[in-house]
């Protein structure tokens, strides 16, 4: 068996309002329009709701909350990633995550990937590095921490029950 490590990945470059993920292809299930959507009222504040998908009700992730950033009103572009989760704390072993459009595909391998913290902005919080990829800037998530993150968000909400809501002006 050969366990060496593959000379490149594909991953997906995934706009957030403000910053830009990078995340392995393979950690999308699947993009869907902003559509069906259960919004919630409660806290954490990126926690949205959820989302029906494929007979199942999975939660739905502001990623900008996430960060620290101010989570945007309004996204008129905005696209649902639905996430293979890397651990197994997310009982449903999958979430949504609001993009703002759809993710780009790039080819990374060590070539192409730098570390790059040179523009002296702050470490964000749940990420792991920041990188360049050709002239992109991007956060790598730190998916373990986050899926932690949303495992013990979900507890609370099923221990309060979170009211639907309108939807906001997200949407428009």
């Amino acid at each position: 068996m050969d366990d060496a490590l593959p000379d490149q990945v594909y991953g997906a470059l995934v706009a957030l309002n403000g910053e830009t993920w990078l995340l392995p292809n393979a950690a999308i299930a699947d993009v869907l329009a902003f559509d069906n959507v259960e919004l919630n009222t409660g806290s954490p504040d990126w926690l949205f709701g959820f989302v029906d998908w494929r007979d199942r009700r999975l939660p739905l992730i502001a990623a900008e909350g996430l960060l620290g950033l101010p989570i945007p009103e309004r996204m008129p572009r905005a696209r649902l990633l639905v996430m293979n989760t890397v651990t197994d704390q997310v009982q449903a072993g999958q979430y949504v995550l609001v993009a703002q459009g759809y993710p780009q595909l790039v080819t990374v391998n060590e070539r192409a990937v730098q570390q790059d913290w040179s523009d002296g902005l702050p470490e964000r919080a749940n990420t792991a590095c920041r990188v360049r990829i050709g002239s992109n800037s991007a956060l790598i998530p730190d998916l373990d921490r986050i899926e932690a993150k949303i495992a013990s968000a979900l507890v609370r909400v099923e221990a309060t029950s979170l009211e639907p809501i309108e939807l906001p002006t997200l949407l428009s």
